[in-house]
């Protein structure tokens, strides 16, 4: 059923191609708490096979999520809630707590395998304090959903949406970018949604009766053949203006993004050309690097988005299958010159810099445990 089934302690899954992942509770009475700390990094998850379930399916606590291509599934990534705990229902105590990072959900295009059916990310209760951001949704039906109420403290920053004209499925009209039925505590700031052709649907629905507790600042939307977007806030239709001065949102963008590239694999894929309105643009949050590892901001001010943008563009890559930096200054093999780089290297759990390395030339200087800012 799953290729992968965890349930214990300190695992990590690296550089792997795999069906489907399950990180499960371990049911035993006074060990359900042994299933925790997982770490899941540029692995290929592909659920491209006959009635798929999920690419990663959550049941777990404490960890990080980084550097995937997710494929396929009804949820490319789904965070389990409560139920099936056998005779201990301390199983639901602490689920969640996950960094999701660098990630890219995109689908398999074959309705023999993929409907496009589902969510980039499902949330179910009681998985708590998750952090998502500087990913890369592409065409999914709808970027994120809440199934329940008992979800409390999400960070949804920095990521970008595109969901162009081809995408299908069941649930392709119930929000492009949010379908929220709860939420407590939920930051949802500085991402992308672009929906260039489609015309139906939501942008996001809000099923509850009050958006009291969920934050939205400086999200650009843009989706002309629906004037940037309906809204749906507990049955109650709300065009693109009236969500700008509902007050439901402080400095929302309803502008073209201007991608550099809209093509799957291109180098330029979802980067923004210099006149974005996305430059300089996002409201101050807690996050310090992009989708290529590149330090925030480049800038005055960070970018909106997944990707800062780069003056004079970047030899630097990775994150979700290794795309490396688009810009007009590539660096060339033939050239007298080398080029100057960083790496840096830090502990995520500490927030410490463990080695800090640059170069120019054949010159390496090395600081370790610098404190990071």
């Amino acid at each position: 059923y799953f290729s992968m089934y965890h349930d214990g302690i300190y695992t990590a899954t690296m550089g792997s191609y795999i069906d489907q992942m399950r990180m499960a509770t371990y049911q035993a009475t006074g060990r359900t708490q042994d299933t925790r700390q997982h770490y899941i990094a540029n692995n290929v998850i592909d659920a491209s096979r006959a009635a798929p379930t999920t690419a990663i399916k959550w049941h777990s606590r404490w960890g990080v999520i980084t550097d995937n291509d997710m494929v396929a599934g009804t949820g490319r990534l789904a965070f389990g809630g409560a139920g099936g705990c056998g005779a201990d229902p301390t199983c639901d105590d602490n689920l969640g707590n996950v960094l999701v990072e660098r990630n890219r959900f995109i689908p398999n295009v074959d309705d023999a395998y993929d409907s496009l059916r589902s969510y980039g990310i499902v949330l179910d209760d009681f998985n708590n304090n998750l952090a998502i951001r500087n990913n890369l949704f592409y065409n999914m039906p709808a970027a994120m959903w809440s199934l329940n109420g008992d979800i409390t403290n999400v960070e949804f920053t920095h990521n970008t949406i595109l969901k162009e004209g081809f995408t299908v499925g069941q649930n392709i009209d119930e929000g492009d970018f949010l379908r929220l039925s709860g939420a407590h505590n939920f930051n949802i700031k500085n991402n992308i949604v672009s929906v260039p052709f489609y015309g139906g649907g939501w942008m996001s629905q809000f099923l509850m009766p009050s958006l009291a507790e969920v934050h939205m600042a400086n999200n650009i939307y843009y989706k002309p053949n629906q004037a940037n977007g309906n809204f749906n806030v507990n049955g109650a239709s709300k065009s693109f203006s009236q969500w700008q001065s509902s007050g439901n949102e402080a400095g929302a963008i309803g502008a073209n993004p201007q991608f550099n590239s809209a093509v799957l694999g291109n180098a330029g894929f979802l980067k923004l050309e210099p006149s974005s309105p996305g430059v300089d643009a996002a409201v101050p949050v807690w996050v310090y690097e992009d989708f290529d590892r590149l330090s925030r901001p480049q800038g005055a001010n960070s970018d909106i988005g997944a990707y800062e943008y780069l003056a004079g563009g970047s030899i630097l890559g990775g994150g979700g299958g290794g795309e490396s930096s688009s810009g007009g200054n590539q660096f060339s093999p033939q050239s007298d010159s080398k080029p100057s780089f960083f790496a840096r290297i830090k502990n995520f759990f500490t927030g410490r810099v463990v080695d800090d390395l640059s170069e120019t030339g054949n010159t390496v200087a090395s600081t370790s445990f610098e404190e990071l800012n």
